[in-house]
């Protein structure tokens, strides 16, 4: 796990066999219809196909779902203490497909407390496709008096770069904007992106979300 910025962005390789990505990689090809000639690129969250919003409930992802829920796991015990009093759900999972020089524009995930991504297979990385972090511009390190210059360093930069490689899991803050650098392979690239939820199951609950389960619906 590495700090940027104040933020910690955790990446690691994950063990998922060429048979288990090629069964990935089918679904992946029923998909290529839906990429949006304008920006070359297909994301299941924007609902062209509603279905695929959830696609870690599918067969073809199942064997993702330990591994994500080992790297979460790992991930918030390097932040706190008190893992065993929060669960995490995942509230969506979609597939990315970007294709030769499409590229995803700036954002971030207000509804959601982390976001992962998965990618199937390595780009070259003259091809970029880069998921790429950035500050904001009211960065708190933006306000102590020095240049942007002097914050370019590879702790606090005003950009971080993360290629896509095989079975490469990341793990970030939702509320960190981020995009990917225009992607010129020829070959589609493609990546299983998820939001998660930490939910308190016991102990001090104020300023917590708490788990759904105990959630009371208001009659309509």
């Amino acid at each position: 796990m590495k700090i940027y910025y104040g933020t910690p962005l955790y990446t690691t390789e994950i063990d998922i066999t060429d048979e288990q990505i090629s069964v990935m990689k089918e679904f992946f090809e029923t998909r290529h219809q839906y990429v949006d000639n304008k920006s070359m690129l297909y994301t299941g969250d924007l609902n062209y196909r509603p279905g695929d919003t959830q696609i870690l409930s599918m067969s073809e992802f199942e064997c993702l779902k330990k591994p994500i829920n080992n790297a979460i796991s790992e991930y918030l015990s390097a932040l706190t203490q008190q893992t065993d009093e929060f669960e995490s759900y995942i509230t969506k999972s979609w597939p990315v497909i970007i294709k030769h020089t499409g590229q995803i524009n700036m954002h971030h995930h207000k509804n959601s407390h982390l976001s992962v991504i998965y990618y199937l297979s390595d780009v070259d990385p003259e091809h970029e496709g880069n998921l790429t972090f950035t500050r904001n511009d009211n960065h708190d390190l933006l306000k102590i008096g020095l240049g942007s210059n002097d914050l370019n360093t590879s702790l606090s930069g005003r950009y971080v770069s993360i290629e896509a490689k095989k079975n490469r899991l990341v793990i970030f803050p939702s509320s960190l904007r981020h995009f990917v650098t225009e992607y010129l392979g020829e070959d589609p690239r493609y990546s299983v992106s998820c939001d998660v939820l930490n939910v308190k199951v016991k102990g001090d609950l104020e300023n917590r979300l708490t788990n759904p389960h105990s959630w009371v619906k208001l009659c309509q």
